[in-house]
């Protein structure tokens, strides 16, 4: 019995949970299509964010098992369970692939719709582990794709179309963080990140400060465009979206702080970690919540 508690244990840390916080973005379509507030609307995105959850799960612990000799030369991920030897890959693949089951049976039981974005995001992070992630500028793409899959999923679950805008707006902002972290890679690994991660001996600090700075730019003003954009007027009732923009651009400029400054570029470890990016994004979804539903 203590031995399979501390298989468990091993299995929790290894899905790493405190990474799901990027599953929450299933929820931007409920919020944008104004179903907030409708029970079943909520409750079909709610079990979207929890199959997700799962796939994520599985594909972290595959990935460890994949990357189990490189993680062994990082300073921090060779403490993972699996690059350790704390948990056998065995039994890590064996609950991946129990994860994988479940969530591919509750999302095709929602809609077939939701099951081949399931498949396809399992597909394409294999793809990404074997192969996306050593070509230089694609292997950020490639990070990016999952953003707007968990957007896709959320919004195929209650069967909502993502406008255009909001499509523009994941990609740059998920280049933005997929770039910031290369960057905190760059700077945290020095000389041994080549080691770790072979792509990175294609990039250098330069690139990534441009790459970092030309998408911040790009996913602040398509946001501006956004608010002003006479379909978004019409859709809401109102024009006030566009005063949350300063909460945006806070935002958008505490991370470039954090990934410059404080060369903390991963985008969990920096929402959780730091208080005023944290509430800046918090107070934003309150406020637009409030402009959306209630008009103020």
């Amino acid at each position: 019995m203590k031995h399979f508690l501390e298989i468990l244990k091993n299995i929790v840390i290894s899905i790493r949970i405190k990474q799901w916080l990027k599953n929450f973005f299933v929820f931007i379509p409920l919020v944008f299509s104004q179903l907030l507030f409708n029970k079943w609307a909520f409750w079909t995105v709610t079990k979207t964010f929890i199959i997700f959850c799962l796939i994520s799960g599985a594909i972290y612990l595959i990935n460890d098992v994949i990357d189990k000799e490189k993680d062994k030369k990082h300073p921090l991920k060779s403490k993972r369970p699996i690059a350790s030897g704390a948990l056998s890959p065995k039994v890590a693949l064996i609950f991946s692939f129990i994860f994988l089951t479940l969530a591919l049976f509750f999302a095709f039981k929602i809609n077939l719709i939701l099951g081949g974005i399931l498949v396809f995001y399992l597909l394409w992070n294999i793809l990404y582990s074997f192969y996306l992630k050593n070509i230089v500028l694609v292997d950020i793409f490639a990070v990016s794709v999952n953003y707007l899959l968990r957007v896709y999923a959320g919004a195929s679950s209650i069967s909502v179309a993502v406008s255009p805008y909001l499509f523009l707006m994941i990609l740059t902002l998920s280049l933005l963080v997929s770039s910031g972290k290369r960057k905190e890679e760059l700077l945290l690994l020095d000389e041994g990140a080549v080691n770790h991660r072979s792509v990175l001996r294609e990039y250098n600090q330069l690139l990534l400060d441009q790459l970092v700075i030309f998408s911040s730019i790009l996913t602040t003003t398509i946001y501006l465009l956004y608010t002003v954009a006479p379909e978004t007027v019409a859709k809401f009732g109102t024009y006030h979206l566009i005063y949350t923009t300063p909460l945006v651009l806070y935002g958008v400029m505490r991370y470039l702080y954090l990934v410059t400054v404080k060369k903390q570029g991963a985008p969990t470890e920096a929402f959780t970690s730091d208080k005023p990016l944290f509430f800046s994004v918090l107070l934003w979804g309150i406020i637009s919540v409030l402009i959306i539903y209630f008009k103020i």
